[in-house]
């Protein structure tokens, strides 16, 4: 039986987007976690296997592009030896039988599940429904930023119909309610500004669509090396002038913290750094082990040249959506990259499907998917 983009397939792996998001980042979590490694390794394998049995049922041109690609994916698995890329790669192809359309409709069905599943669970068996620092409502996800950009998702995601091959806008009063309230609950339940700035460039990116330019889209390929390469600056000259102490505040002490981090322990070409965290004196780690910023997080803890992988991806991924006129996607994938500055939203396959595009861009057809099919941008008015 062939498994290509239909509903079932999307639905399973709408399954694992849940499960991954529901390990990760649930307080619930804790019912699984003596079982999660055993879990883990058993989906990954699995996922591998589901996969490349996929590819080798279609019965195209491309089988020969799709298995060298494999290949690759399978070097990088095997230079790196690391559990954690094992995982994103098995991730990456399961969702090489399907295309972009598909990865967002089984990133959105898995976050709204996931939504769920956590927050029964955190009211069936008493697990955490707030956090445990500061108290605010988290649908039992350990804390609100979480909490906040997944509601972020979804309110995106409300306001578009995803079929197989095209995406069209589809707003109503309704909808514009919904994305307001999700916009004011990240900016004041949650004090998460970056998802509420982040909605308010996505709402414009989305309204100006006829206007942006190609030109003007094609500034964005360069958008993930950027902010890589201002992470790293940041890092180590962070006491080189005031206003870096001000954008620490803005951006709650990542600056502080990675210059904490890459100033004790030197980026590696291959190998990443653990986080070690020390408590007293002068070797008290701000933040007591938190690591947000993705670009930062990838060059500290996966090494310069899997960075490199991450970020070249991007960049190919960016490119060849603009090349295929997929723009809604496109914006979903910029604002990802401007959330991953900060947060290590881009980088979770739990969280979001930065990660996976990006390596998805080696197989550099796989956006194409669908080329030739304006993306419909008309509005409903119910």
């Amino acid at each position: 039986m062939q498994l290509r983009f239909k509903d079932s397939y999307v639905w399973f792996l709408s399954l694992v987007v849940a499960y991954y998001s529901f390990s990760l980042y649930a307080n619930g979590n804790q019912l699984i976690i003596n079982y999660m490694s055993a879990i883990n390794i058993v989906l990954a394998v699995g996922l591998t296997l589901i996969g490349i049995l996929n590819v080798l049922l279609q019965k195209n041109r491309h089988l020969v592009q799709d298995l060298v690609f494999i290949l690759f994916l399978a070097f990088i698995v095997v230079f790196f030896r690391k559990m954690i890329i094992f995982q994103i790669v098995a991730v990456v192809i399961a969702f090489l039988p399907t295309n972009a359309f598909g990865a967002l409709k089984a990133y959105r069905n898995g976050i709204l599940i996931s939504i769920i599943v956590t927050f029964l669970f955190g009211f069936i068996y008493g697990m955490y429904n707030t956090t445990i620092y500061d108290g605010v409502f988290t649908f039992g996800f350990v804390n609100e930023n979480e909490t906040g950009f997944y509601f972020t998702f979804i309110a995106m995601f409300l306001l578009f119909n995803i079929e197989d091959r095209k995406i069209n806008l589809n707003v109503n009063w309704q909808k514009f309610v919904i994305y307001v309230v999700v916009l004011l609950l990240n900016y004041v339940l949650f004090q998460d500004n970056t998802a509420a700035v982040i909605m308010v460039i996505f709402a414009l990116l989305v309204i100006f669509n006829r206007m942006i330019r190609r030109w003007m889209l094609m500034i964005s390929i360069i958008l993930a090396p950027i902010l890589t390469y201002t992470s790293y600056w940041i890092a180590m000259n962070y006491y080189s002038g005031n206003w870096l102490f001000e954008l620490n505040k803005v951006i709650t002490m990542r600056p502080v913290i990675w210059n904490y981090f890459f100033t004790r322990y030197p980026i590696q070409l291959t190998n990443g750094n653990p986080i070690i965290i020390g408590k007293i004196g002068f070797e008290y780690t701000p933040g007591q082990g938190a690591f947000d910023g993705s670009y930062a997080y990838l060059l500290y803890t996966r090494g310069i040249l899997f960075t490199i992988i991450v970020v070249l991806g991007l960049s190919i991924a960016t490119y060849q959506l603009i090349q295929s006129k997929n723009n809604i996607i496109l914006y979903f994938l910029i604002c990802l990259e401007l959330v991953g500055f900060s947060e290590n939203i881009l980088y979770s396959y739990g969280l979001s499907f930065g990660i996976i595009f990006a390596f998805l861009a080696y197989r550099f057809t796989w956006f194409h998917k669908g080329k030739g099919i304006e993306l419909a941008n008309e509005t409903e008015s119910n």
